[in-house]
């Protein structure tokens, strides 16, 4: 996990204490929904309205993704990888921080450790 972006000692150990076994989450999109990340859906009829974020789970946890992800959102500018050039394309179409930053730690709860060292993502 730490070689993932915004992913560092504290919040790599923090997955593994909280989490413990994440083959229990059928896709990484339960994760997310677990530890609170994803936007509370209200729905009525053919009318769809997505709210804040849920704020269940671990806050702990939530937090350390959000600051992991406003640390990938704020070094993009640096970066020519293709995750940082996607960001910068998303900064000029939405330039409402606290959006990207849930965008980026959705990403970052779906990003896997990588297997050997040639197979690294982005």
């Amino acid at each position: 996990m730490r070689g993932a972006p915004g992913f560092g000692p504290v919040l790599s150990s923090a997955v593994i204490a909280g989490v413990g076994n994440a083959a229990q989450f059928g896709s990484a999109r339960e994760m997310a929904a677990w530890l609170g990340l994803t936007p509370r859906a209200e729905a009525s009829g053919d009318r769809s309205v997505l709210k804040g974020i849920s704020k269940r789970g671990n806050r702990y946890l939530r937090t350390l993704f959000i600051h992991g992800a406003r640390a990938v959102v704020n070094w993009c500018g640096t970066k020519s990888d293709p995750l940082s050039l996607w960001l910068q394309k998303q900064k000029l179409l939405s330039p409402d921080q606290p959006v990207m930053d849930l965008k980026v730690s959705d990403y970052l709860v779906e990003v896997r450790p990588p297997r050997t060292s040639a197979s690294r993502m982005p």
